[in-house]
């Protein structure tokens, strides 16, 4: 028997198996069925930036990958990538500029026969900016947008300056034309060469926060702005108070406080505005001792459980708060005690005398004893003080605030715009603030005529002793020069 050759054996066997995979290959991909193509309605451009464009679809449950095929004119495509996920990203683009693209499913064997198609174009990211203020300088916060080469700034709608990008970091902007004591709108634009972004949301900052002493209380305002619907008011980081008023009130304490405020409103962020006041005792101004007793005085006539006490006049001198006058119930003299026993009254001239003492804080004068009189005793304290100065029977029109107004029977005090703050008698608890004679209030005050002939009046200087209160002062300015 001839002998077989073992290699041409081994390699006809192998031919024969190859032949038969092929053979099977094609029975395979004849009887293989077609993927389902990509639902359209699912093909979304989910992100775009500078320089590249996200595709997001629906999976395919037959389908083993995607090809992704992209055109600049609609007409002619080529295929830029092969994604086994139902999401790919396109890189490397040129900004501004809109493209088309087309996927197909595939399951290694047969490509579908439906194609899905969306467009894209290719922008710069919208900035979002926030901002702060101090000492009337807008500081603007630009996050970092990806491919811009600078921003436009734009205050009131109008530009106000172009600025380099920080590369690959947040960009700072300081509004140094910025006025303490107006409120500006801002919005910033990224730009790439000729390509825009879309404006940013507006930032609005607040006006100015004035700080004022109120009796015992410490006020901060602002001017209220359409924009806002509330505010939020920080002292640092503690949240002092949510309002929609613009204006807080907390009690007054000695110290520094570093007021944040910010506006919040649809469509529009609010610039926090920083500053520094520092609250403590101080020996007060003419002007600050007058608003402290015009406001106490207003404050109590406010109140209708004051009134002027019952007659006669002589059994209510004295004080309610210092628990001097009329005990309650009774007409008889006054004695000692605590003013929770006592009537809610005060005579005229030592309800102006409080006003003062108790607003004021003034040094010098009680209000337990009759050191404001009437024009009847001319009072010897006020002759001999320097905090005072008698102005005699100066013209109806020469009134300034906090004049004390003396008549042979009446002590009053001129609080403006033709009006005082006062106790008179009359009806007891009655008030009306048309009539000239009736409890405590603010009531309008005599015509000129009767003023010229009766009265005397005595003006607060501050040459003496004077008053030390508590007073608060915006320190922002001297602690940014400290910080220099």
């Amino acid at each position: 028997m001839k002998k077989l050759n073992s290699k041409l054996t081994i390699k006809n066997l192998c031919a024969g198996i190859a032949a038969a995979l092929v053979a099977i290959a094609i029975v395979f991909a004849v009887l293989a069925p077609t993927p389902k193509g990509v639902d359209a309605r699912t093909l979304k451009v989910t992100d775009v930036s500078f320089n590249s464009i996200e595709l997001t679809w629906k999976e395919v449950s037959n389908a083993a990958e995607y090809y992704i095929y992209r055109s600049e004119d609609g007409q002619r495509f080529e295929h830029v990538g092969t994604a086994d996920k139902n999401t790919y990203v396109d890189r490397g683009l040129e900004t501004g500029e809109k493209y088309l693209y087309k996927i197909v499913s595939s399951n290694y064997i047969k490509i579908s026969e439906q194609e899905a198609k969306a467009k894209g174009v290719t922008k710069i990211d919208t900035p979002v900016i926030s901002g702060d203020t101090r000492t009337g300088k807008v500081r603007i916060t630009i996050s970092n947008v990806a491919g811009a080469k600078n921003y436009i700034v734009e205050r009131d709608g109008e530009p106000l300056k172009t600025i380099a990008a920080t590369d690959g970091a947040d960009t700072q902007f300081t509004d140094k034309s910025a006025e303490a004591d107006k409120s500006y709108t801002y919005s910033v634009t990224a730009c790439r060469d000729e390509d825009r972004s879309d404006e940013s949301d507006e930032l609005k900052s607040t006006s100015e926060v004035k700080a004022a002493i109120d009796v015992d209380k410490l006020v901060f305002s602002w001017e209220p702005d359409d924009a806002f619907t509330s505010y939020k008011v920080y002292n640092g980081i503690s949240l002092l108070a949510e309002t929609k008023e613009p204006n807080f009130s907390m009690e007054a304490k000695e110290g520094t406080y570093d007021i944040k405020l910010t506006g919040y409103g649809s469509g529009v962020k609010g610039v926090t505005r920083e500053q520094t006041f520092k609250v403590g005792e101080e020996k007060l101004t003419p002007e600050e001792v007058v608003e402290a007793a015009i406001n106490w005085g207003t404050m109590i006539g406010e109140d209708n459980s004051f009134h002027y006490g019952k007659k006669p006049w002589s059994v209510h001198l004295g004080c309610y708060f210092c628990g001097t006058n009329q005990p309650s119930n009774s007409v008889k003299a006054r004695k000692g005690g605590s003013y929770s026993q006592r009537e809610k009254t005060w005579a005229c001239c030592e309800f102006v005398t409080a006003c003062f003492v108790h607003g004021a804080k003034l040094q010098g004068i009680d209000c337990k004893k009759n050191y404001i009189g009437t024009l009847a005793n001319d009072n010897h304290y006020l002759k001999g003080s320097a905090d005072w100065k008698r102005m005699g029977n100066i013209s109806y029109s020469d009134l300034k605030r906090g004049d004390v107004i003396m008549t042979s029977i009446h002590t009053t005090m001129y609080i403006g715009n033709g009006q005082v703050v006062e106790s008179t008698g009359g009806d007891n608890g009655v008030r009306n603030s048309k009539k000239w004679n009736y409890s405590i209030g603010v009531h309008d005050y005599p015509s000129s005529k009767y003023h010229k002939r009766k009265a005397v009046v005595w003006r607060f200087v501050g040459n003496g002793p004077g008053a030390v209160g508590l007073t608060v002062r915006d320190i922002t300015g001297e602690k940014e020069k400290k910080s220099e």
